[in-house]
Order: C-alpha cells, then structure tokens, then sequence
C-alpha cells in the first residue's frame, strides 16, 4: 500500500529549513538541489506499507527525486549508519520491495556520503570532524546563497 503524503517540495533553500530537521538530510538536500536542476525533488513524498511476517510495517523514504526530462523517479533513503552488522536498512528495502516492487529506490549509506562529501567539498559538508553540522535554518540562508 502507497499512502501520498503532503507535497513538500524543495525548491529553495528556505524549504530546506522549513521542511527538513535532521542536518544530513539538510546537506543532502542542498546537493541535490545544486546537482539535479532538471529534477523535482520531494521530502518524504509518501509512506509505502507491506505486510511481513503478518505485521504490518511501514517506511517514508527521505526523497523522491522525478527527473523532468526523462520521467524517470526514483526514492533515496539516507543514512549516517555504518554498515558493520548487516545492513540498518534491511527492514526498509524489504517494505519497499514488497509494496512497490516497481519503484526504484536506494539508499544512501555512510560511505556513500563520505564519497560524496570528499567529491563536493565544497557544496556538501556533512561530516566535520567527525560530528555532524549545525542545522541549517532561515538565521544562516545568507550563507548558503
């Protein structure tokens, strides 16, 4: 099942702040924003449900991204997990195989993020000195200009 929540889509830096708490997501955002010009990008678009293992479980991917172009979406879920012990998001990935075996959706995990970061440093800082940065909010828009 495929709940479609409330639109909130990132156009601009102040949606960013208004509509994304967590800092990652923040910079992943704004990256974003930078990398697909052609691409409508949301923030938690929709909730997808499957039933395993007679219980019903639930996810919200952090992003859909539509590419104008093409057609083409696909649903990215972000993560600071280290993949040490299996994989943080297993549960999430099988939900989503589940209710929308169609869907293209991956997940960006630490290292990705860490790739990204040292591809972009100067767009994307999301690890600094090992603690996450400050959220981004309407008193430093100025600064991401």
């Amino acid at each position: 099942m495929i709940e479609i929540r409330p639109r909130r889509e990132i156009t601009s830096i102040q949606d960013i702040a208004e509509y994304i708490p967590h800092p990652i997501e923040q910079q992943i955002a704004r990256h974003f924003l930078n990398k697909f010009s052609n691409a409508r990008i949301t923030y938690e678009p929709a909730e997808f449900s499957a039933d395993i293992e007679g219980k019903t479980r639930s996810t919200i991917p952090d992003f859909q991204i539509d590419y104008l172009n093409t057609g083409r979406s696909v649903y990215v879920e972000i993560t600071a997990a280290k993949r040490t012990e299996g994989d943080p998001k297993a549960r999430q990935k099988k939900v989503m195989r589940q209710a929308a075996p169609d869907i293209k959706y991956i997940v960006l995990y630490r290292d990705c993020l860490e790739r990204i970061q040292n591809k972009y440093p100067k767009e994307v800082n999301i690890f600094c000195s090992g603690r996450i940065i400050e959220r981004i909010d309407s008193r430093t828009y100025e600064e991401y200009k």
